[in-house]
């Protein structure tokens, strides 16, 4: 499944579709405007599957673009793979969820 982000009226920005290396390279490109805000951000994983080392990498660029912008950027409704696999590359402390 082709991934995408989807602002919602709330301020949350939903992530859907599979995230591995078959796919980060487009939504790291779509995923440009997301960023341009300077408020602070979150984004719902809970629609993310297929999740791999590519996705995972993915997510710590967007951490990074966020701090760039003195922008806190926080994680919603992991799956038990992503947090695993986080937890497994050592970036743990950068991609902390809220549940």
């Amino acid at each position: 499944m082709v991934p995408r982000l989807e602002e919602c009226a709330d301020g949350t920005t939903v992530l859907t579709g599979d995230l591995n290396s078959s796919t980060v390279s487009a939504l790291y490109s779509s995923s440009q405007p997301v960023f341009r805000t300077d408020s602070d951000m979150v984004i719902d994983l809970k629609t993310a599957n297929d999740v791999d080392s590519a996705g995972v990498a993915l997510l710590v660029e967007w951490v990074r673009r966020a701090r760039a912008r003195n922008c806190r950027l926080r994680f919603r409704a992991m799956s038990t793979q992503l947090e695993d696999l986080i937890r497994v590359y050592g970036v743990d402390h950068l991609l902390q969820a809220n549940h």
